[in-house]
Formats: structure tokens, C-alpha cells, sequence
């Protein structure tokens, strides 16, 4: 299968995703009490970090088939990892479970019953995308997803909840679904196949641990903002705050579609014009990427309506998209390809460094939610021109800056100053204007590039 059925095939599935979140998540806003939604909002703040019990086993495992075929790895050695990686997480569930149940923390409870089922599933996503099965991931993507949005139309209209734990353990169900899934596949795929112990098995903490020290900062930095908002600022600023994030959220499933696609291929060949050109086709979608905040204040405005002090909060941080999208997809992907863990790790913490500062500053001097996603979206083009020095064929060139400082400008201008309808116009316009004057012709070729499949093979 070639780069651009996987791309299809995987975008497709996310959309469906993307479709599902929208719902949800302008549907559980309005049912919940400001209190309930901040509950399932420092939740889910929670479970994002889980992954962490995995102390780098699962990324060590990434790194170590990335850019290989299935039929090309050991699978004894495989179902050894995958049971290695089992025993691990229940025995990280079974202390967290203690712990909150000795503080009486219901959020860490029921945190302490998804780290066993969630971490099974993102094994083998994470395996699936290294090895370029994304056929079964797909799959994976497609069963949560619906399940994910008939358990939440059932709590919104037939079981009427409003209580935040209902919600929760509809994640937990979710996140059950998709692991007796994978590990039926998985059962039946290495039926009959020894589990047998290599020593070489150690490398994937020690490659991992560097990996993971880095993931999990950058999860700190994606998330930094919301722990300044929960420590500093009051419950509501809190759900606020969460749910313009949970906006910003919707539109990076979309690209991180791309990501997992790129680094299977990227692993493989390192292309410097494909990947380049790549990054400039990036900096556009991620310019359109910011224009579907005109879309969210249109519901939130006309259907949402106690939720309009976060529009703010949302466009600033829409802003950033153009930057974000290059850093997901081709900076980090970079890294983890040349196996460059280490300096990887580096750049994370700098990034983690600079995005603390510039949060503790809003804080002491502003107290302002919205000078918190001013700071991480300053934060997202620190990182993205910092990196480019790593990768000096990712040149900085005039076009690219006055492309992206055009349309920052223009898209905070017109998502301030002009109502959703009007304001969506003009940064349209905006786009394609600096689209035509600086890329037209690049874009043009990307478009004969995806209708002759000379790129996508």
C-alpha cells in the first residue's frame, strides 16, 4: 500500500474521529455544571500523563520498528514484550488504585482502572504505526471513535447524566473495547507463536526512558498552561480554559494523522527536498487549520453561549496552528527518525524551560487566562524557529516568515476585531492572498504531485 492510501485511509479515520469530538464536545459543555465539566476536565488532565507508567518500554519498542515490515521482526521476541508490558501497567494500576484510595481521591481511582486498559491500546498503536500497519489502526481508531459517541449521546439524552463520573467510566469502557480488541487480534495473529526472552529487550527502556523523559515534557508543555490555570486561577477560569483547549484538541487529531503517517516513511528515507517542500505544504495547511476557529465561534455564539469568554482564549491559541502542525509531523519526527533521542530530549526541556517562564511571567505580573495562551503560543514559535537550526535544509527563508507573519497578524486582526462571519472571510481571503503571492507556485505543484502520485508512493 502506498503513502497516499495510508494517508487517505488513516485522515479518514481521524476525520470520523474529529466529527465524533465535535459533538461531544460541544454537547457535554452544555449539559454539565461548570464544577462537573472541571472535574472531567482535571480527569482527562490525569490520563493524558499515563503513558508514563510505560517508563519507556513502549517508545523503546517505536523507536526499534520504526521503518520496518511485520514479517521482518522477531515475534517470539514480540510476545515477550508484549507481556513484559502487561505486567508492567497492572502493576502501576494496582498503586495508583492504593494511593487513591487511601486519599480518598475518586479522579486517581478511576484514573488508576484506565491505566491498564489505555496503555494496552496505545502499545499497539503505537506498534501499528511503526511497522506501517495502518489497515488495523484504523480499525482501532474507527471502534473507539463510535463507541466514544453512542456511550455519550446515550448519557446526554436517554441516561440524562450530569455527573462527570458517568463520563469517566465511559472512557474506561471505551479504552476496555479497544484493548480486548487488540488483544484478540493479537492472540490470534501469534497463536502458536513461544514467548521468548532476549536480552537485547533491555535497550527498550534505555532507548525509551530518553524518548519518554521527552514525550512526557512535551505532554508538561502542551498541558503547562492548563496545570498554571488550575493552580493559580479559579474552578471556572479552569473549565474555560479546558474547553477552548479541548477546541485546539479537535483539529490536532486531523494533524497528527499526518505524523503518524510520516514517520514510518520518514524512518525509512530521510528525502531532504520531499520533506522540505513537505514542510512548506504544512505552514499553508496549518494557516486553514486556524480559519475553523471562525467555524467553533459560529456554534459557540449562536448555541454555546456560556461559554463565549473562552473565544478569546481559543483564537490565540488557533493562532499557533502553522507552527504546531511543522513541529508535530516533520521536526519530531526527525528527531525520533535519526534516532537522535538525546538531543531530542534537549530541545524538549530548553522548550519546557522557556514555555514555564513565559507562563510564570503572565501569572505574578497579569494574572490573565489569556495571557497564559499568549505565552503558549509564543511558546510553539520559540520552539519551531529554534529547531529549525537542527535541520539546516529546512531553510528559514523570506517567503515562509512574511507568510506566517502576515497571517498572524491578520488571523488575531480578524478573529478580534470582526464578528465570526465576517471576520472568517477576510482571514480567508488573507490565506489565499499570501497563499498566491509567496507559494503559488509550490502549490501548484503539490496539487500535480497528489493528482500523479509522484510524491505519494
Amino acid at each position: 500500500m502506498n503513502i497516499k492510501e495510508n494517508i487517505l485511509r488513516i485522515f479518514s479515520a481521524n476525520f470520523l474521529e474529529v466529527i465524533s469530538r465535535i459533538i461531544i464536545s460541544f454537547i457535554i459543555p452544555i449539559i454539565l455544571s461548570i464544577t462537573e465539566y472541571s472535574n472531567l476536565k482535571t480527569y482527562m488532565l490525569y490520563i493524558s500523563y499515563i503513558t508514563v507508567f510505560t517508563l519507556g518500554f513502549e517508545e523503546g519498542m517505536y523507536i526499534k520498528y520504526g521503518g520496518k515490515e511485520f514479517n521482518e521482526i522477531n515475534l517470539e521476541t514480540f510476545k515477550y514484550e508484549h507481556r513484559l508490558y502487561i505486567l508492567l501497567q497492572i502493576v502501576f494500576s494496582t498503586i495508583v488504585f492504593l494511593l487513591g484510595a487511601f486519599s480518598e481521591n475518586l479522579i486517581l481511582i478511576l484514573m488508576a482502572i484506565t491505566i491498564v486498559p489505555y496503555n494496552i491500546v496505545v502499545f499497539f498503536k503505537a506498534n501499528y504505526k511503526a511497522l506501517g500497519e495502518f489497515k488495523i489502526y484504523t480499525k482501532i481508531v474507527y471502534l473507539q471513535t463510535i463507541l466514544d459517541l453512542i456511550l455519550n449521546i446515550l448519557l446526554v439524552f436517554f441516561i440524562k447524566s450530569r455527573s462527570y463520573i458517568m463520563f469517566c467510566l465511559a472512557i474506561i469502557v471505551i479504552n476496555l473495547a479497544g484493548a480486548f480488541y487488540v488483544e484478540g487480534n493479537f492472540y490470534k495473529k501469534l497463536k502458536g507463536i513461544k514467548c521468548v526472552y532476549d536480552k537485547k529487550i533491555k535497550n527498550n527502556f534505555k532507548v525509551g526512558f530518553v524518548i519518554l523523559i521527552a514525550n512526557l515534557s512535551i505532554m508538561i508543555f502542551y498541558g503547562l498552561d492548563r496545570w498554571f490555570i488550575k493552580i493559580f486561577f479559579t474552578e471556572y477560569d479552569f473549565a474555560y480554559y479546558s474547553f477552548a483547549i479541548s477546541m485546539l484538541n479537535l483539529i490536532n487529531i486531523l494533524i497528527n494523522s499526518i505524523s503518524v503517517i510520516f514517520y514510518n516513511y520518514i524512518a525509512k528515507d530521510e528525502n531532504k527536498t520531499i520533506i522540505n517542500n513537505l514542510k512548506r505544504y504544512l505552514l499553508i495547511l496549518g494557516a486553514f487549520a486556524s480559519l475553523s476557529y471562525f467555524g467553533f465561534a459560529a456554534v459557540i455564539n449562536i448555541f454555546i453561549k456560556k461559554y463565549i469568554p473562552s473565544l478569546n482564549i481559543i483564537a490565540i491559541s488557533f493562532s499557533a496552528y502553522p507552527y504546531i502542525i511543522v513541529i508535530n509531523v516533520v521536526i519530531v519526527n526527525l528527531y525520533k527518525a535519526r534516532k537522535e533521542e538525546r538531543k531530542y530530549l534537549k530541545v524538549v526541556l530548553k522548550m519546557l524551560g522557556i514555555a514555564f517562564l513565559y507562563n510564570l511571567i503572565a501569572t505574578i505580573l497579569f494574572k490573565n487566562s489569556i495571557l497564559i495562551a499568549v505565552s503558549t503560543t509564543a511558546s510553539f514559535i520559540t520552539w519551531y524557529f529554534y529547531s529549525l537550526k537542527d535541520f539546516s535544509y529546512l531553510f528559514k527563508d523570506k517567503k515562509e516568515l512574511k507568510f506566517l507573519t502576515i497571517n498572524l497578524i491578520g488571523f488575531l486582526i480578524s478573529s478580534h476585531l470582526f464578528n465570526w462571519f465576517l471576520g472568517g472571510i477576510i482571514y480567508l481571503a488573507i490565506i489565499l492572498l499570501t497563499v498566491k503571492i509567496f507559494f503559488k507556485n509550490e502549490f501548484l505543484k503539490g496539487m500535480d504531485y497528489m493528482r500523479n502520485n509522484r510524491y505519494l508512493k
